[in-house]
């Protein structure tokens, strides 16, 4: 027929589709455990265990490590 694409504009259509499937998996993979380890940190951090007279202080050495992280 001569309305039809030729064959390579098929191939990088197809090729563009895979790339767009890839991308939206590792995407949806990273999303998951983000949310996976926020999660967990929520409920670690949520715990009172570090307590120093009756102030919660794993914000100041959550702070002070990456602070101490982002200096290096």
């Amino acid at each position: 027929m001569a309305n039809e694409p030729d064959a390579g504009l098929k191939t990088s259509f197809c090729l563009l589709m895979a790339y767009a499937a890839l991308f939206g998996v590792l995407s949806s993979l990273l999303a998951v455990g983000f949310i996976t380890l926020y999660n967990q940190g929520i409920e670690f951090f949520g715990q009172v265990s570090l307590v120093v007279l009756h102030i919660n202080i794993w914000p100041l050495v959550l702070l002070t490590g990456a602070a101490y992280s982002l200096a290096l």
